[in-house]
């Protein structure tokens, strides 16, 4: 039996873009692939549940869906709007669905390092 191998992604930013990053396959150094609109596709896995891991131990699952976020970025005296769209994942809790960060859970590594299943439309 394979082990699952659970992993903490971190939030980041390129100039006002929201973007995840996660591990390298050694889990010393963030940065080998990001999931970011423009990065690793993620998009084939909205809507999907997916394995989390939460702060307690016990292990779970979660749906991804779409976050969004707006920036002003300044520039040499110029100012630029930056949209950005992000992964988040959303749980129902006593009848209540809540979003929660990525960041604030550990995820399947499996589920995000790999790309869009043949036909599902990604990217």
């Amino acid at each position: 039996m394979t082990e699952r191998r659970f992993v903490k992604l971190k939030k980041s930013n390129d100039w006002g873009h929201t973007y995840y990053v996660a591990p390298d396959r050694f889990g010393s150094s963030y940065g080998t692939f990001s999931i970011a609109s423009d990065g690793v596709s993620w998009h084939h896995l909205v809507g999907s549940e997916v394995a989390v891991r939460w702060a307690d131990g016990t292990e779970g699952t979660a749906k991804v869906v779409v976050d969004r976020d707006s920036s002003t970025v300044s520039d040499h005296g110029h100012e630029y709007r930056v949209n950005s769209e992000f992964p988040a994942l959303v749980v129902t809790h006593h009848g209540d669905q809540m979003k929660i960060a990525l960041e604030s859970v550990d995820v399947l590594y499996a589920d995000w390092a790999r790309g869009p299943a043949s036909g599902e439309g990604g990217e």
